[in-house]
Formats: C-alpha cells, sequence, structure tokens
C-alpha cells in the first residue's frame, strides 16, 4: 500500500484550482515535480455544431521527498467562432497510519514521517531503530539493527563505503541528550572494537554535548550528534522518487476521479 490515497476533494473551486496549481509540497513543503504532460487534439466532425478541435492535457505534479501528488487535467474545445475551457483536478489524502504497530512496512514509516514528521514521537521504539537503518541504507550504507536485548547500547550497525563500521544509538526522545548519554555510546563503542559512531534523537542535545564530541574526537573516538533537524535532512535526502510517469498504472493519480473546478467559455 501507499501512504497517499484518492479522497475526494472536499475544497471549493479557487481553493481546489490553488492547490492543483502550487509548485511547493502541501506537507513538507519540497518542490514539486512535473511530470511528462501529455496533450491530445483531434477534429470533431459533427455537421449539425460548429466546433473543430478539441484539447486536453493533463499534468501530475509529485513530491520526492514524501510522495504527495496533484492531478489537473484541462479540456478545451475551439469552435470557428466559440470556445470553452474545463479544468479539473484532485490530490492526493494522507492515510492515517498506527505508528506503534510493528507490522507496518518500514517504507511507509519513512515516506510518512517525511510528511508528517512531528508524529516520530508516536513511533515504536523498535520502529523507529528500523527506520534510521533504512534512512542510512538509502545514503548508500550496509546497515542491520542489532538484537533488541544484549545490545550493549548500539542500536544499529553500519558498513560504510570505504570499510569501516559504525555504531548507531538511537533515542526516540522529547528530552535532549545528555553528555553522559554520549559518553556511554563512547564505552559502547569500545566495547565492540569501533572507534566511529553515531547518536540519532528524535530530540535534541543538552548544552556541552557538541565540545564532548569534538575532545571524544581527538582522543580516537567520533561521536557524529544527529538531532531531530539532521535526522530530518537526511531523511529526506534518502527519499525516492516513486513516481516518475504521468501513466503509471500503480500510481493512485492514473485513475482518480478527477472533480471540474473552473468553467470558462466565450466568443472570439
Amino acid at each position: 500500500m501507499d501512504i497517499w490515497e484518492y479522497t475526494h476533494p472536499r475544497l471549493d473551486g479557487p481553493t481546489l484550482k490553488g492547490t492543483v496549481d502550487r509548485d511547493e509540497c502541501l506537507f513538507c513543503s519540497e518542490r514539486l515535480e512535473r511530470l511528462v504532460l501529455s496533450s491530445s487534439g483531434g477534429e470533431v466532425h459533427d455537421p449539425t455544431s460548429d466546433l473543430c478541435f478539441t484539447s486536453d492535457e493533463k499534468l501530475v505534479r509529485v513530491c520526492a521527498v514524501c510522495g504527495w501528488w496533484a492531478v489537473q487535467r484541462i479540456h478545451t474545445i475551439y469552435g470557428a467562432s466559440i470556445g470553452s475551457s474545463t479544468s479539473s483536478g484532485a490530490i492526493g489524502g494522507l492515510r492515517q497510519l498506527d505508528l506503534s504497530d510493528v507490522h507496518l512496512p518500514i517504507s511507509e514509516i519513512q515516506s510518512y514521517l517525511a510528511a508528517r514528521y512531528e508524529r516520530r514521537f508516536d513511533i515504536h521504539p523498535r520502529v523507529f531503530e528500523e527506520t534510521v537503518a533504512s534512512v542510512f541504507r538509502g545514503l548508500g550504507y550496509q546497515a542491520r539493527v542489532t538484537a533488541y536485548t544484549g545490545d550493549d547500547g548500539i542500536d544499529v550497525i553500519l558498513d560504510g563505503p570505504t570499510g569501516d563500521t559504525i555504531g548507531i544509538q538511537v533515542k526516540r526522545y522529547q528530552n535532549a541528550i545528555d553528555v553522559e548519554q554520549i559518553r556511554a555510546l563512547t564505552g559502547a563503542l569500545v566495547l565492540g572494537g569501533m572507534t566511529h559512531g553515531m547518536f540519532v534523537t528524535t530530540a535534541g542535545f543538552q548544552s556541552g554535548a557538541q565540545s564532548t564530541s569534538q575532545r571524544l574526537q581527538a582522543r580516537g573516538h567520533r561521536i557524529e550528534l544527529y538531532d531531530s533537524t539532521r535526522f530530518y535532512e537526511a531523511l529526506k535526502i534518502a527519499q525516492r522518487r516513486k513516481y516518475q510517469y504521468l501513466d503509471d498504472p500503480s500510481a493512485p493519480y492514473t485513475h482518480t476521479p478527477l472533480v471540474d473546478y473552473d468553467f470558462t467559455s466565450g466568443s472570439y
């Protein structure tokens, strides 16, 4: 399944028009990417009418980070002296996920967090560890999650492209991480025979954390600190564009019913 589904837009015409026309994602504010624009036109052979040409254009905008989409269709009819244009559209609706469900696909969790990062505190701690591993896989690492017990404080282990091994401690906390927790991670790394570690948290770090990290690095123990903001940036970078084509049969917008929001006609 996908975190986005079609929902009938309960918006008035101007609001729907503004939504399908926007250049930034409605959820994560990233710039939307335009998929291939399809256009068709042809003669209308109706002897009882002076209509002679129709044009049908469809444009889909998608977010490469969270996957939100908006679809727009403009149907135009030209005649010898009259013309009309009908605009319609639809937008993706975010499914509600139970983030405490350990059986949810990690790919859905990752995309959902990109759209609703404020809900990171609702994720099951084990699922968040799996999500962290998934994000770093998207950044080019080989990642594995350690056993839930007996991990000595190391939750995820990365094998870097240069052959180095990195131990990550993951904390789904609302409170800032203190210096003692960083020192404890250093001890866990020593026990595991590693000199490179990361501390990933859904919150932030208390005063003195950065200077402690710098002193440890000077002594041969490199500890990178990923607070809420830095991890969110990594999450966005790790996302991959799912839909690349206008007529992708797996995309929810391909067969989505559209809602009319604008109609113009006139003579010329």
